[in-house]
C-alpha cells in the first residue's frame, strides 16, 4: 500500500528551484501525509512526528538530510500545484479501492445557505462523492443551481 503511495507522489512536480533542494519532495509529502494520518495538527507537530518515526520514515524514504525544520514542510507544501497533490492522493486511493473490489459511491448535495458566492446573490451549492466501504469522500465539487448531483460528478 505504502509503495503505491510513493510512486503516485513522485508525479507531482517540484516547484522549487534548483538551489533549494536540500529535502526531497518526495519526502516532505510523504512526511506530512503521514504525520497528518497520525494525528499531526500542523507544522510543528508534522516535524515532530518525523523527528520521532524517523526509523520508519526510513523504511520507505531515503530522507538523507534528516527530517526538515517545520517553516520548510510549511513552505515546500505551500508551493505545491494544490491540484497535483489531490491528483496523486486520489489515485492511490483509487488503486487502493481498484485491488479491494467494487465499493459503494454515495453522492449527496448540499445547499450551504450561510454561505454565500462571490456575487453575492446565490447560496453555495456542494456535491460530494463518499466511498461508503473506506469512509472517504473521493470529490467535493462546488454546483451551479442549474446542474443536479449527477451531472457536477
Amino acid at each position: 500500500m505504502t509503495m503505491t503511495l510513493l510512486k503516485q507522489l513522485e508525479q507531482i512536480t517540484d516547484p522549487r528551484k534548483d538551489i533549494n533542494l536540500k529535502h526531497n519532495l518526495v519526502d516532505v509529502v510523504f512526511l506530512t501525509l503521514s504525520a497528518i494520518l497520525s494525528g499531526a495538527t500542523g507544522w510543528k507537530s508534522i516535524q515532530e512526528f518525523g523527528e520521532e518515526q524517523l526509523d520508519w520514515l526510513r523504511l520507505y524514504r531515503k530522507f538523507e538530510n534528516g527530517i526538515p525544520k517545520r517553516h520548510c514542510i510549511s513552505n515546500i507544501i505551500k508551493a505545491l500545484d494544490s491540484e497535483l497533490l489531490l491528483q496523486a492522493i486520489f489515485g492511490w486511493i483509487n488503486e487502493q479501492r481498484q485491488t479491494e473490489g467494487k465499493t459503494v459511491i454515495a453522492l449527496d448535495g448540499k445547499t450551504l445557505r450561510g454561505a454565500w458566492s462571490e456575487d453575492a446573490k446565490n447560496a453555495l451549492h456542494v456535491v460530494s462523492a463518499f466511498d461508503v466501504g473506506n469512509g472517504i469522500t473521493l470529490a467535493l465539487l462546488l454546483n451551479s443551481m442549474e446542474l443536479n448531483q449527477e451531472a457536477t460528478i
